[in-house]
């Protein structure tokens, strides 16, 4: 006859072998409803960051979250989402998604344009050429004036009216990739520059400005209109000095002036301490001649 102790023993171990297993925990990325005890992933645009959830969170517009996701991402720069999506969409032809987590693409402004999908930021309308209304994926080139083809309009023009009788446009226009084209964009020998209003030549400009002439065109001849206060030691257009008008291909010109903007091939560029410094030629072109020009890359390495 077993003992009262041996008997309890035996007892216990029954008990316990009718007592469900406890199931392994539902790892993050997958949920488990109703308590049930099957781990299911988490559907596309949804996430679960922690253990046993009984739902899965939805990706908040601007992010994303494939299937069985522990996390939602945002969208990279150039894409965007609306919300709950598996995968972020490229911004459209016409428009720009900057930085990350956008929501909705932006429309390209007039005198932008946008021609590629994905893109970080609309290029500017080439001189000679514009876009008069948002979302443009192509630019316009300016129809003739006077003895020319072609009018001149400065980078950035947004209507027709732009357009003037002047060398200096640019033949094309168009993006290749995600790299704006060289837009070219100094003012041209007679050409009209967009200004802030021009004043008299007796204009008192503050120390470190220089006093610039700002050019206009009247039946066909060009003429001083005025003058303005450039900080010429930052200005983009008239870094180093002030540009008189025979700079369009970014040489440096009479005046002492460089347009930076308008210095073949590049694609980023910027005026400091009156010079001007390239940080990124076009594709195919390296920054050669101690950082003041683009060369073809072939060219610059003594390649035929």
């Amino acid at each position: 006859m077993p003992s009262r102790a041996a008997a309890y023993v035996s007892t216990v171990l029954l008990l316990l072998s009718l007592v469900p297993h406890a199931s392994a925990a539902c790892a993050p990325g997958t949920f488990t409803p109703d308590g049930g005890r099957d781990c299911i992933p988490c559907p596309p645009g949804t996430y679960s960051d922690a253990t046993d959830q009984a739902t899965c969170k939805q990706a908040r517009p601007g992010y994303f979250a494939p299937p069985g996701a522990t996390s939602e991402t945002p969208c990279a720069a150039g894409s965007y989402s609306a919300g709950l999506a598996a995968r972020c969409t490229l911004c459209y032809p016409g428009s720009y998604c900057p930085g990350e987590a956008n929501v909705a693409p932006t429309l390209c402004a007039p005198g932008t344009f946008s021609g590629v999908a994905g893109a970080e930021a609309c290029c500017s309308c080439c001189a000679g050429w514009y876009s008069e209304e948002e979302g443009a994926i192509t630019c316009t080139s300016c129809p003739s004036r006077g003895p020319f083809k072609q009018g001149y309009s400065p980078v950035g023009g947004s209507s027709a009216d732009d357009c003037v009788a002047a060398i200096g446009a640019r033949d094309s226009c168009s993006q290749i990739s995600n790299t704006c084209p060289n837009t070219g964009g100094a003012l041209p020998s007679g050409g009209v520059q967009k200004r802030s209003p021009p004043r008299t030549q007796r204009l008192r400009c503050a120390p470190a400005h220089s006093k610039c002439p700002v050019y206009g065109i009247a039946y066909g001849r060009g003429y001083t209109r005025g003058y303005e206060c450039v900080d010429t030691q930052s200005d983009l257009e008239r870094c180093g000095g002030c540009v008189d008008g025979d700079s369009w291909d970014g040489a440096r010109s009479a005046g002492g002036g460089r347009d930076c903007s308008a210095i073949p091939d590049v694609d980023a560029v910027r005026c400091a301490r009156g010079q001007c410094i390239i940080e990124r030629c076009r594709r195919g072109y390296i920054i050669h001649d101690g950082g003041t020009a683009c060369r073809p890359l072939f060219v610059a390495s003594g390649w035929r």
